[in-house]
């Protein structure tokens, strides 16, 4: 994950750092709901990995042996082409 810390700061010109909070502990501004949903999604990237790489019950774009398998941009491209100033400047 730090190389997606590096990526926002090559793509946006601004500093960004990766950190790893203790369990439970989010930012005070987040909203309580949305602390929640956070809590749930992480304990999901922990138990089964973020792509569910080694889970034998999903099914991967790569394995469905496609004649034209889908493409998808690198993080880097894809944001890149964002308007970050929508965020950046609010």
């Amino acid at each position: 994950m730090p190389e997606l810390a590096q990526t926002v700061t090559k793509v946006t010109g601004l500093k960004a750092k990766f950190i790893t909070l203790p369990k439970g502990m989010f930012p005070p501004e987040l909203p309580e709901e949305l602390k929640l949903e956070l809590g749930d999604n992480f304990a999901a990237c922990n138990e089964i990995g973020y792509e569910a790489r080694n889970d034998p019950t999903i099914i991967h774009p790569r394995d469905m042996q496609l004649k034209s398998p889908p493409t998808l941009d690198t993080v880097e491209d894809y944001w890149k082409k964002q308007d970050w100033s929508k965020v950046l400047d609010a």
